[in-house]
């Protein structure tokens, strides 16, 4: 095989991993809608999407990067068994029929909508998402690494161990949304509101927040390290008045632009935190300045009033 060719069959079976996540997610949204024609619909896609992969990696033979893609596939089919367990196939001239259907009904509007949704164990990594309605959805182990949800709207959604490293989530709604133990590394999260959040055991390790609003949010044993909070337009947008940080590490934080007024941070580690955010009214209670953050070096709201 060319190596033209090569290239051309990978990027073909992505684009045909990309497809079965797609499906795999509206299978979901349609089940738990309990929209027959949909779900069938979405069954049907997302059965010949992962045929299709495979069809085309058993044509790689021993070629480097199969066994790769194979185990892509395997791992997408074994979620997708979830869903298709109670979608048996149906014969495509009963699909085509159920296509023009749904397609009558028209669009309800410019993101798939999966509000109140349960949605478990959905692979979605690198999928295009941006203006997904999430509004009031359960979202459990499911993943998002590097996927776009820009502009999404989960007001009110509850995420169980989600992955979303290098995700984008810029100018989401997820005020009221409960976040425990996901994975929000180096995601894009600017421009985000978080209006009254609650956020326990996550990590956010680089993750940009700029003019994120975080006002009355609740962050509890996260892992903010590296991460930026400044202010790029006006502080008085993206406030942090009310926001709790309670055993959060927040080393090498940059917190430019920023007013705290109103904020607390509780045993929190802040070594390395710059940025010389206004720092009238903020209520900072046994911070550990330490650059390991072991609790060698427990301070003073003045001593990190001074450094920061």
């Amino acid at each position: 095989m060319t190596t033209s060719a090569r290239y051309g069959r990978d990027a073909a079976i992505e684009a045909l991993l990309s497809t079965a996540r797609r499906e795999l997610l509206g299978l979901a949204v349609a089940t738990c809608a309990i929209d027959d024609d949909a779900a069938a619909i979405a069954a049907a896609r997302l059965r010949w999407a992962i045929g299709s992969a495979r069809q085309l990696i058993l044509a790689l033979g021993e070629a480097a990067g199969a066994d790769r893609l194979a185990d892509q596939v395997d791992r997408l089919a074994n979620r997708a068994q979830r869903w298709l367990v109670t979608e048996p196939p149906r014969p495509l001239r009963e699909i085509g029929g159920l296509v023009g259907r749904v397609t009558r009904r028209g669009r309800r509007g410019p993101g798939l909508a999966a509000d109140h949704a349960a949605l478990v164990d959905l692979d979605l990594d690198g999928l295009d998402l941006a203006r997904i309605s999430l509004c009031g959805a359960n979202l459990t182990e499911v993943t998002l690494r590097g996927a776009d949800c820009s502009a999404a709207d989960a007001s009110s959604s509850r995420w169980l161990r989600c992955r979303l490293e290098h995700g984008s989530l810029r100018m989401a709604v997820l005020a009221g949304a409960t976040l425990e133990r996901c994975d929000l590394s180096r995601a894009r999260l600017d421009g985000t509101s978080w209006h009254r959040a609650v956020l326990a055991g996550c990590t956010l390790h680089g993750a940009t927040l700029t003019d994120a609003r975080l006002d009355r949010a609740e962050l509890t044993d996260c892992d903010l390290r590296g991460a930026n909070l400044a202010i790029v337009r006006s502080p008085h947008v993206a406030t942090l008045a009310g926001a709790r940080f309670v055993r959060c590490d927040l080393r090498d934080t940059h917190w430019g632009g920023r007013e705290l007024g109103g904020a607390s941070f509780i045993d929190c580690k802040l070594f390395g935190a710059r940025g010389a955010p206004a720092l009238a009214g903020v209520s900072i209670e046994r911070p550990d300045l330490s650059r390991l953050g072991d609790g060698s070096q427990i301070a003073t709201q003045s001593d990190v009033i001074a450094a920061w």
